[in-house]
């Protein structure tokens, strides 16, 4: 199943019903058009309608990969974002505790023809075998 707005248009959000705590969601976004420079992208943690830096953007025509890894009780939080094979950018790992669980969505703003399809989500409160290499290294710099 996929997802296509067609028109250019004000901020739209697809809001899935569910809220989660841990969650493993991923997709992959294309954006069908050389004509229009605006924003796509996906949320976690969705809570309310009041939302917010590296401002690269996307490529025309190009489809990304991301991969969001987020756990709310340890403030856990990766994202990774490849163009086909290549890994393009990647939070490592961030310690966010104020962001809490919540719905996922995807979202437009005046953009058009974006294609999100292959959209999957895992609940998932494992915590990932980097947080402890993270915390790890952060406690050796403070030890020090």
């Amino acid at each position: 199943m996929e997802i296509v707005p067609t028109t250019n248009s004000d901020p739209g959000l697809a809001v899935g019903y569910t809220a989660f705590n841990g969650v493993d969601f991923e997709g992959t976004f294309h954006v069908n058009t050389q004509t229009d420079d605006d924003y796509a992208g996906f949320i976690f943690g969705y809570q309310d309608s009041s939302e917010d830096s590296r401002s690269l953007g996307w490529k025309d025509r190009v489809s990304d990969r991301w991969f969001l890894q987020h756990r709310p009780p340890g403030g856990y939080i990766r994202v990774r974002v490849c163009e086909g094979s290549p890994l393009v950018a990647d939070s490592g790992v961030t310690v966010d505790t104020t962001v809490r669980g919540g719905r996922l969505c995807v979202f437009c703003f005046s953009q058009e023809n974006i294609i999100w399809s292959n959209l999957t989500y895992r609940c998932n409160d494992t915590i990932p075998e980097d947080f402890q290499e993270f915390q790890t290294q952060n406690f050796d710099r403070l030890d020090k």
